[in-house]
């Protein structure tokens, strides 16, 4: 296991930053990537905000949703994240796309 913050970049552009960690499975697609035996980077990254213990908050109004974190959660806008294990479980989301980031503490999606 690796530990550590963990930036990725689009087009030169960072799109999320998250301390995080990554499992050996992670550290071996990487290695085979980097290494050019990966024909191209097509599977999905998860970088999260550990677990739902971290969510401190969530509010809704209207279709927005906004959660809160106990820590700074390095998403940005246009992030996918996906909750689960929190209640009510209409909360719970399958790659939601974050709609925006009000703090280092908050993001909201739309329901």
């Amino acid at each position: 296991m690796i530990k550590g913050t963990y930036v990725f970049y689009e087009n030169n552009k960072e799109i999320a930053r998250s301390s995080n960690i990554i499992t050996k499975f992670g550290k071996r697609y990487f290695s085979k990537l980097m290494a050019g035996n990966v024909p191209s980077a097509t599977k999905d990254l998860a970088v999260g905000i550990h677990d739902s213990k971290t969510i401190s908050g969530i509010a809704s109004t209207g279709s927005v949703v906004t959660f809160t974190t106990t820590y700074e959660h390095g998403l940005f806008e246009g992030n996918k994240v996906s909750i689960s294990n929190v209640s009510p479980t209409a909360y719970n989301f399958l790659n939601a796309t974050i709609s925006s980031v009000p703090s280092t503490t908050t993001f909201t999606i739309l329901d």
